[in-house]
């Protein structure tokens, strides 16, 4: 498990916290995983996973998702 610095002072956009999310998931290091403080958007996001032959998928109703 990649380990990530956790500064309880800092507050997280929800973007960023995101990328914290992939860079768990996918093992990889937060450093390589593009961020809101890096100013990209879900799309080109999506884009980054797919140069790893992953993607996002839409949830018709998150709500009722389990």
């Amino acid at each position: 498990m990649n380990e990530i610095a956790n500064d309880h002072t800092k507050q997280f956009s929800q973007s960023y916290s995101f990328s914290i999310c992939l860079a768990q998931i996918l093992q990889t290091p937060i450093e390589d995983v593009p961020s809101a403080a890096d100013h990209v958007d879900l799309t080109k996001i999506g884009w980054w996973l797919g140069t790893r032959n992953l993607a996002l998928v839409p949830v018709k109703d998150p709500q009722s998702f389990q």
